[in-house]
């Protein structure tokens, strides 16, 4: 198949004696029948433009012009006897409405789930608040620590002592985010 568009030549072309009114007012001039054809086709033209032939007065309507027979679309006439499926592995299956009966069971399971993820909010909420303690207990600890080091032992030894705490508490969280 070439995708070349196609040219009319000039010997073989049907005589151009045609001019066709658009409903947007706009006129088409020295048109063939062919012309007329692809504006009705394309939807450009319909059976309530107008045409008139080239040397007339007189603008006729398209749908009541004899012309309109030779350009108007074709009307298909195949009729489908049984719809057909998209896919050849999809099975049709009749839906039905759902009962009152299965509409209060997925309204009852329903209610159970939102339940269900409210008390798991709640929850959440909970050990969110609980670790968030916890970590502050933690650093007070440290402080708590660090002063008794410090007020307690010389400097060289506080500072040691301070030293392993930091780098065991890092390890240890280091240790907790990765596992």
């Amino acid at each position: 198949m070439s995708r070349r568009k196609p040219q009319l030549v000039a010997d073989q072309e049907p005589e151009r004696i045609w001019c066709l009114a658009l409903a947007d007012g706009s006129v088409r001039e020295s048109l063939n029948h062919l012309h007329v054809r692809a504006f009705v086709e394309t939807g450009v033209a319909t059976a309530d433009s107008y045409i008139l032939r080239i040397g007339e007065t007189t603008w006729h309507r398209l749908g009541d012009h004899p012309l309109w027979a030779d350009v108007a679309p074709r009307v298909s006439t195949v009729a489908f006897t049984q719809p057909v499926a998209v896919d050849p592995g999809v099975q049709a299956h009749d839906v039905r409405a759902a009962t009152p009966r299965m509409q209060a069971l997925w309204q009852e399971q329903r209610e159970v789930t939102q339940a269900k993820l409210q008390a798991n909010a709640v929850q959440e909420d909970h050990g969110r608040l609980l670790q968030t303690l916890s970590l502050a207990c933690g650093v007070i600890g440290l402080i708590c620590v660090g002063d008794i080091i410090v007020f307690t032992c010389s400097i060289g030894l506080a500072f040691m002592l301070l030293v392993a705490l930091v780098r065991l508490t890092s390890l240890w969280l280091i240790w907790r985010i990765m596992r």
